[in-house]
């Protein structure tokens, strides 16, 4: 029983994950992390656009009229604190490690590596800083203000 505990915590209380990703333009990039919870197949998350101010939460669920490898094995959904929301999905790389990709309200499209190892995630989140670095920094957002962020409608990417 001793050694069935830990995996037992892990189904009942879930388990960390870390987020780390970068709008396609490679002028944004963004950190965060959640939990999840193995036995429903879902997620809770959060994760910042580093330097912007705009911190984002969202949960993903399983896409369960799944027919084949290449379609998305979750769907998920954000609301960030400047109004706007966004649509994605999600897929398994292996066993500890996934991507994601969506986009937001706005039409900014972003994609992200998610994972239970916290080092895959920490070079990942430096190789994102860097390509932002290169690309100069600045992030065009197609959002003009928190007012100015529409309903979802824009399809994924």
């Amino acid at each position: 029983m001793k050694k069935l505990a830990p995996l037992l915590l892990i189904l009942l209380g879930g388990c960390q994950f870390w987020i780390a990703g970068n709008n396609t333009d490679m002028t944004a990039y963004v950190t965060g992390g959640g939990t999840a919870d193995p036995l429903a197949g879902t997620t809770v998350y959060k994760f910042d656009i580093v330097g912007t101010g705009i911190n984002c939460s969202g949960t993903s669920w399983p896409n369960r009229q799944r027919r084949s490898a290449q379609q998305p094995e979750a769907f998920t959904q954000i609301t960030c604190n400047d109004g706007r929301t966004g649509k994605g999905e999600s897929k398994l790389v292996t066993a500890d490690t996934g991507v994601s990709k969506g986009t937001d309200s706005c039409g900014n499209k972003f994609v992200f590596d998610f994972s239970v190892n916290k080092f895959f995630i920490d070079e990942k989140e430096v190789e994102y800083r860097d390509k932002v670095k290169q690309g100069g920094g600045y992030w065009n957002d197609k959002c003009v203000a928190s007012t100015d962020a529409p309903a979802h409608t824009d399809p994924l990417m």
